[in-house]
């Protein structure tokens, strides 16, 4: 905020006895008068402005919590229960087909488990006195050829795979007959156990993970996929031991399950999603609700007026909030309901109601999805089709949006407080800027004046010092 110019250097000479200084100053502080109300203009402005924009952030936050309540996920989720999930754990995604699933582990997925023959050598690092040569690795379709140098531990050697990244794990293992190389594949599953060749020399066959004709020769665990069957449906395989939409929209985890095992698995509706957004939606409108109060408020005792007080727009704004809450949207009985105290929402009746807060009351809307859930998806989500455009959130999304929206009214009523600050500014510029010019020519005035007030008393004190020579010649 623009402020009025610090006029401090206002002394005179002072050579005529008069304090032309403070008379100067006073002068100046009373013409600066209109400037105090600029200023105060200014911050009254600015003030206002920044409620405005308060109300557009909240009101953006509204509208969120709207396109989440007309999304069909929010209304049609579902929670997946196991009867054993320390065994089949299950989750389960909006759109999931409800119902009871019996879940029948034959087996679960593993990786494959290659092995060398035992070394005697004193440490895992020590050279085997071997020559160069490259190995290969193939995962699937990925083949990898490493190069191993000569002398090469098991330690190197094992390094050398884990470097090449060929889709194994290698390591050194100490047994009670020697050091062992072991390769492990890192996904489970029959597609990803690895096949190991010497391409050139003969290092794995040296040290045993290969036998004379190329085949592995310790294989402590060979790759399986799992399997599973659901309500009587069979040999269900999986390469490794998650299964995805076996069961539209639930995915189905092999945690600890042995073969054999039998799990239960339930699918059904989970209104918990719907029930947060709209607890979301009642908070949000009432915060954006006890704003535009406190903005408007009018306080009789102290005469304190909010900064939004008697308002046309706010106050037209804050009406149409409350007065869509009494409808039925539009829908006249369609979507199974027509007052939104029959799912669980209602004006709170604090101060008679006056404040126009929301309650939300959670059983009641359990209890009407229970019954109905497509009806209160239509009466408070939107729908899907002709009803997309009559529920609860949609009616309100497309109110609140025409406020928020670019160049909508909460935008344009922004702008105009910015060109009204801007003008207010110039004026308090212009005005500092004849408050200079006029403080120069007072003091300039004074100046003037002090110079003719010291030459008379230059004149009187010429004149007395005559009459005392006279009075002495007299004498």
């Amino acid at each position: 905020m623009s402020t009025p110019i610090n006029y401090t250097q206002m002394s005179l000479a002072g050579i005529s006895g008069y304090d032309f200084s403070g008379i100067t100053q006073a002068m100046v502080n009373n013409y600066s008068l209109p400037l105090n109300q600029l200023n105060d203009s200014q911050k009254a402005l600015e003030t206002k402005k920044n409620a405005w924009r308060d109300i557009n952030t909240r009101m953006a936050s509204l509208e969120k919590i709207l396109d989440k309540l007309r999304d069909p996920a929010t209304w049609k989720a579902t929670k997946a229960t196991s009867s054993n999930p320390n065994a089949v754990a299950a989750t389960s995604t909006s759109g999931a087909m409800n119902g009871t699933y019996n879940i029948v582990v034959t087996q679960t997925a593993l990786a494959q488990t290659v092995t060398g023959d035992a070394q005697s050598v004193a440490a895992a690092n020590t050279g085997l006195g071997m020559g160069a040569g490259t190995i290969s690795v193939q995962v699937g379709e990925t083949v990898k050829d490493i190069s191993i140098s000569a002398n090469a531990s098991l330690q190197d050697i094992a390094q050398a795979i884990n470097d090449a990244k060929a889709g194994v794990d290698a390591t050194v293992v100490k047994t009670g007959d020697g050091f062992r190389l072991a390769l492990i594949s890192k996904e489970t599953g029959v597609e990803k156990a690895a096949q190991f060749s010497d391409t050139s020399g003969n290092i794995l066959e040296s040290i045993g993970v290969l036998d004379s004709v190329g085949g592995a020769k310790n294989v402590t665990q060979t790759a399986r996929d799992a399997v599973i069957s659901v309500n009587g449906l069979n040999d269900i395989t999986s390469s490794n031991n998650v299964f995805n939409d076996v069961i539209k929209g639930v995915t189905l985890e092999l945690t600890g399950a042995t073969a054999g095992s039998t799990v239960t698995v339930k699918i059904e509706a989970d209104a918990s999603a719907a029930e947060e957004t709209i607890k979301s939606f009642v908070d949000q409108y009432n915060s954006l609700n006890a704003f535009l109060n406190e903005k408007t408020q009018y306080n009789p005792d102290t005469k304190i007026k909010g900064e939004l007080f008697a308002d046309p727009m706010v106050n037209s704004l804050r009406s149409q909030l409350r007065s869509m809450l009494s409808g039925d949207f539009g829908m006249d009985g369609e979507g199974g309901f027509s007052h939104l105290s029959q799912v669980g929402l209602s004006t709170s009746s604090v101060n008679f109601g006056k404040e126009g807060m929301l309650e939300f009351n959670a059983e009641k809307f359990n209890k009407a999805m229970a019954e109905d859930p497509e009806g209160v998806m239509n009466f408070l989500g939107g729908g899907s089709g002709d009803m997309a455009a009559k529920g609860l959130a949609s009616t309100y999304k497309a109110f609140v949006h025409d406020y928020i929206m670019a160049d909508g009214r909460l935008s344009k009523t922004i702008k105009s407080y910015d060109n009204q600050l801007a003008d207010v500014k110039r004026r308090i510029e212009d005005f500092n800027q004849r408050i200079e010019e006029y403080t120069k020519n007072i003091k300039l005035k004074f100046a003037r004046l002090e110079a003719m007030l010291a030459n008379l008393d230059g004149q009187r004190e010429s004149i007395a010092a005559q009459m005392s020579q006279l009075s002495a010649l007299k004498s």
